[in-house]
């Protein structure tokens, strides 16, 4: 499998550092609401969490093959994800659990 490879602002935002994402899925959104939690979604339903700032990143389950287009988290446990084909999900327990919402579009999401 091909790692994917993304990169992550350090602290001071003012160098990147690589890291290494573990799916060979196209990343197409992130969201980090605090220093050390971040999410990235993308291709064929991929989901990943990071609680240690982008070092290590799991594969939470979306219950969907469709591209994700952009996440976005208001806080730690507060997030959506838009997608293809009017798709949006939702969580409120931190990406445990993912919901789909109603958008009344077949449109792609960005």
């Amino acid at each position: 499998m091909t790692a994917a490879l993304f990169l992550c602002a350090s602290r001071s935002f003012s160098n990147w550092l690589p890291q290494i994402s573990n799916t060979s899925e196209v990343l197409l959104g992130v969201s980090f609401p605090d220093s050390q939690t971040g999410y990235a979604a993308g291709t064929n339903g991929t989901i990943l969490h990071t609680s240690n700032g982008g070092n290590n990143w799991n594969f939470q389950t979306s219950n969907t093959a469709r591209f994700l287009r952009d996440i976005y988290f208001t806080d730690l446990m507060n997030g959506v994800i838009a997608g293809e084909s009017g798709l949006i999900l939702k969580t409120i327990n931190g990406g445990l659990n993912w919901t789909e919402q109603v958008s009344n579009t077949s449109e792609h999401l960005v």
